[in-house]
């Protein structure tokens, strides 16, 4: 699974997104219903990596990111597109609006039940040529 943490910027309210990585066909994201304080979701975070360990795996990756751009399927399974660095361009209210200056894609499809096509790479690279950096904002 990947864990998507959300919190606010005084760390007091966190959620958590759990994506699973098991079905290539069913893209499966469930929020967890509960809201968490940023000591109780070190300790549920730590519990998961605790458990994760004596099965094989704790976790492998960690990524810091403002956002969710969304989630897109080609061939072999789904992923996942963050933000990873914006810039602060205007100021609504009290919201703040910020320009997209950075995306990463993760395969969420787990390795070991990913099925190879050929193709799959060229509809990357026909992503990766779409920028999301140019006219994209978001709150």
């Amino acid at each position: 699974r990947y864990f998507v943490v959300a919190m606010d910027r005084s760390k007091s309210k966190c959620r958590i997104l759990k994506v699973d990585r098991m079905d290539q066909k069913e893209l499966s994201v469930s929020e967890d219903q509960h809201e968490y304080s940023y000591g109780e979701l070190r300790q549920l975070l730590g519990t998961i990596e605790t458990s994760s360990k004596t099965g094989g795996s704790a976790f492998s990756k960690t990524i810091h990111a403002y956002g969710i751009v969304g989630f897109i399927k080609f061939l072999e399974g789904y992923y996942m597109i963050l933000i990873t660095k914006r810039t602060q361009v205007a100021a609504i209210g009290y919201h703040n609006i910020y320009k997209i200056e950075e995306t990463v894609m993760l395969s969420i499809t787990n390795e070991d039940i990913r099925k190879i096509n050929s193709d799959e790479n060229k509809y990357l690279r026909s992503l990766q040529n779409f920028d999301l950096t140019s006219g994209f904002y978001f709150r």
